[in-house]
């Protein structure tokens, strides 16, 4: 897909932005955590030294400004710690007295952790040297007397520029790290993506393909997972409509077939009227009639056509009025007693119905009844029984037509109510005629339902509700 709202790009906005957008909370979070570290231990180093320090001269050291001074200059010079940090003694005045850097600044010291000293807490400062500019981190501690006399103050300091060159060592170290891990994930994020977007992309070339009319298309599934199985399900599909195809092709081949027989029988016919002597009436009388009687069959296929696309287009309307089901089976019987004698067939017939009369469209059921008894005769064998059963069964009137003919394959079996479909029967037929009955039941709220045992016969119930009073709100029904 290309666009802005394709899969790589809603990748790219949303899954990288978020996992961008962590990695450097979870960056920010280190660096915090690694500079306060850094400075915790340096604040308690520096508190720790002060607060020794100065507890060590107040007990033990001092009698007088000059016997601090002396006592503390020992300890400055001999100060092993000079690399890290400055040792500082302070009088009351904020000149320093002594410094291990062995040079003694000529400003005085005014910073917080001083004054705060000189009230007698031990505190840390942090900022800038006022002269370099240094960031600096310092802790004054006061020397106190037993008496509680304050004598000086005691102050370390350090620079805090290594502290910070270890922070931006971190920092780069854990850039480096996010980095590495970006490149992974985008890599890997791509390689996912493509694994998704190519075969998706080859899907959808190939829909194309098929929507365009080529069912010689197949997809080829890559991976076991749910692209895999969609690449399956359309696989699937095509051969599915490559067999709809293929039938609806046959189906358009029989029709023509079956419209032909009667078109070149009415026109053969009709020729010899032609040809015969207007005095033979016999003669004419015998063409007329197959004429009469071809066309008649060939308007009942193509009002089946009709009805059949009428279905297709959810437009075939029902005209329901109460009708007697046992008179219309007789009636069908009637018509098609040509066809029963000249095959022999015994019809065994038992109307058991206590109440016949249902709510029904008399064309549309009786065109079922003929379809079903047609294809009964059809497919019996010569001298054959069709037995016809109807009766009252819980709320429906049931209509029962079994024969004894070649019966239907159990493979074939859920198939024969398909549109187009057409079985392995030798016998000609178009495909819609069960497809077309079952369709106006169901439109009655009906049933049909076909048991079949191949080589023994076929029994078709039809089960269609009782009652004579149409609904008040629909005095026709639109097939569904």
């Amino acid at each position: 897909m290309k666009g802005n709202d394709s899969i790589r790009s809603r990748w790219l906005k949303r899954y990288l932005t978020a996992v961008i957008l962590l990695l450097f909370i979870v960056q920010a979070i280190l660096i915090v955590v690694v500079n306060n570290y850094y400075t915790a231990g340096i604040k308690a180093n520096l508190t720790s030294r002060a607060g020794v320090t100065a507890s060590f001269f107040s007990k033990y050291i001092i009698t007088d400004t000059n016997d601090l001074y002396n006592s503390a200059k020992t300890l400055v010079y001999e100060f092993v710690g000079k690399e890290q940090m400055e040792m500082q003694f302070i009088d009351v005045s904020g000149n320093v007295l002594l410094s291990s850097n062995g040079i003694t600044p000529a400003y005085k010291i005014e910073t917080q952790d001083y004054q705060n000293a000189l009230k007698g807490n031990t505190t840390i400062y942090q900022g800038r040297n006022a002269r370099t500019d240094e960031r600096i981190m310092s802790a004054a501690a006061p020397i106190i007397d037993s008496s509680g006399q304050l004598y000086g103050v005691v102050r370390y300091v350090t620079s805090m520029e290594n502290a910070m060159k270890n922070v931006l060592i971190v920092f780069g170290i854990s850039v480096a790290i996010i980095m590495i891990i970006m490149i992974f994930l985008l890599s890997s994020g791509v390689y996912f993506l493509h694994s998704i977007i190519n075969p998706v992309g080859h899907i959808t070339q190939s829909a194309k393909e098929v929507a365009r009319g080529n069912l010689n298309v197949e997809i080829k599934k890559e991976n076991e997972d749910e692209i895999g199985e969609l690449a399956d399900t359309l696989n699937f599909m095509i051969q599915e409509l490559k067999k709809s195809d293929d039938i609806k092709n046959e189906f358009i081949s029989s029709v023509s077939h079956e419209l032909r027989t009667p078109l070149t029988s009415i026109k053969g016919w009709s020729e010899t009227a032609l040809a015969t002597d207007m005095k033979d009436k016999e003669q004419l009388q015998k063409c007329l009639s197959i004429i009469a009687s071809e066309s008649q069959r060939l308007g009942n296929m193509v009002e089946e056509l009709l009805d059949f696309s009428r279905i297709l287009r959810d437009q075939v309307m029902l005209n329901l009025q109460p009708a007697d089901i046992e008179k219309e089976i007789e009636d069908v019987l009637f018509m098609l007693m040509d066809k029963i004698k000249a095959k022999g067939i015994i019809i065994s017939y038992n109307p058991m119905c206590s109440d016949p009369d249902i709510m029904i469209d008399e064309a549309k059921i009786r065109q079922v009844i003929i379809n079903i008894l047609d294809n009964a005769i059809k497919f019996s064998r010569e001298e054959g029984t069709i037995k016809i059963t109807t009766q009252n069964q819980d709320g429906f009137a049931v209509v029962q037509i079994e024969d004894q003919g070649e019966g239907i394959k159990e493979e074939e079996l859920e198939h024969v109510k398909d549109k187009f479909f057409k079985g392995s029967s030798q016998h000609h037929g178009n495909g819609i005629g069960l497809a077309i009955a079952d369709e106006m039941i169901r439109a009655h709220h009906g049933m049909l339902e076909i048991d079949s045992v191949y080589g023994e016969g076929t029994q078709i119930t039809i089960r269609l509700p009782e009652g004579t009073e149409p609904a008040a709100e629909e005095p026709a029904q639109e097939m569904e």
